[in-house]
């Protein structure tokens, strides 16, 4: 599936789709690493996505096991649709071993993600959750902290800007929707359109924002008080406000679009752009100024609810095999966000 970048920020779940022509396993292993191979010198954007799982295939643990071997190559990013039904506990930890050597696959809640839409979805580009069959008409997005620049205190930002600034952004995603559709040709004689792979029913807008982090703490300063995001209840608590609003501020927004998402955008927590400077990614607390792990993660699970389409963080983990070589180490599945789609599936040291 192509994108703005003319590269593909989805390539299905590959583990199925090969799965059925598997005959020899050397020489399918041997195939797949040239593919794996293939993908990386010849897709220069990170955003090539590809999905496992839940199911465990021979094809989809080769994937995992050779990508281990291949840490060095950045290309594609994979993510693991992970069921504790489906998912054989041997082959999470197999993705765990693999992650730990190369960053991926990442981890997402299938059971959650499942109910999002009435058609199949997959996790593609910078970890957003779509239906397959379409995606996204485009991806605008919002700087909270230059939104809290302009505001006296939090509640002129929540109450007077907040709902200015939503009704703008959603009102330049839906001309941008219509100039896809209506203006250009996309839908009505594009390859992909006429041969059936995509369908006009299957695409949303995507709303992103950015930089909670440094929104709050610019409040928290204008009105003298004390606490950070992240080590303040109440910081925490004015994100909240502030995500409560603008999720009120968008399900007030009806676009003519936008079928498979009740014809609402979808809230999005955008990782970033390279132009971004001291603007942390979505909801995330700024790097350097984290939380352990365990406290960081139960603090991101308060606010990733809010978004139907995805969240991409990365949490740093580290072992270290030889500080203890006689303990065990066991898998720790942690649904954080109970009702919502986020697994963070963590191998730690026991």
């Amino acid at each position: 599936m192509p994108s703005v970048t003319h590269f593909p920020v989805y390539l299905g779940p590959v583990d199925k789709l090969l799965e059925p022509f598997i005959e020899d396993e050397e020489e399918a292993r041997k195939l797949i690493r040239h593919f794996l191979i293939f993908l990386d010198r010849t897709i220069s954007d990170s955003y090539c996505h590809m999905n496992l799982g839940p199911e465990e295939t021979r094809v989809g643990r080769m994937i995992v096991e050779i990508q281990k071997e291949l840490w060095e190559n950045a290309i594609p990013s994979m993510t693991l649709l992970y069921d504790p039904d489906i998912t054989p506990d041997d082959f999470a930890r197999t993705c765990v071993e693999c992650a730990l050597a190369c960053a991926k696959p990442s981890f997402a809640n299938h059971k959650e993600y499942s109910k999002l839409y009435t058609t199949p979805y997959g996790i593609a580009s910078c970890y957003n959750a779509l239906p397959i069959g379409g995606g996204a008409f485009t991806l605008s997005r919002i700087v909270l902290s230059r939104l809290a620049e302009r505001a006296k205190d939090s509640e002129h930002l929540i109450h007077d800007l907040l709902p200015i600034a939503a009704k703008e952004l959603c009102d330049y995603i839906e001309k941008k929707i219509t100039f896809l559709v209506e203006e250009t040709h996309f839908f009505k004689s594009n390859l992909l359109v006429q041969e059936g792979f995509v369908s006009l029913d299957r695409f949303t807008g995507m709303f992103g924002l950015v930089g909670m982090n440094e929104c709050v703490n610019i409040l928290i300063a204008k009105e003298g008080k004390s606490g950070t995001y992240g080590h303040s209840e109440e910081a925490d608590a004015m994100a909240k406000r502030i995500l409560d609003k603008l999720t009120t501020c968008m399900e007030g927004y009806e676009s003519r679009f936008c079928d498979c998402t009740d014809h609402h955008f979808s809230l999005h927590a955008q990782v970033g752009i390279a132009d971004d400077y001291s603007i942390s990614p979505g909801v995330r607390i700024a790097i350097g100024d984290e939380l352990p792990l365990h406290e960081h993660l139960l603090h991101c699970s308060q606010f990733y609810p809010y978004f139907k389409s995805g969240v991409g963080d990365i949490f740093p983990l580290r072992r270290d095999r030889q500080a203890q070589p006689r303990r065990h180490r066991r898998p720790d599945q942690g649904r954080l966000c109970p009702g919502h789609a986020l697994l963070l599936y963590l191998w730690l040291l026991r």
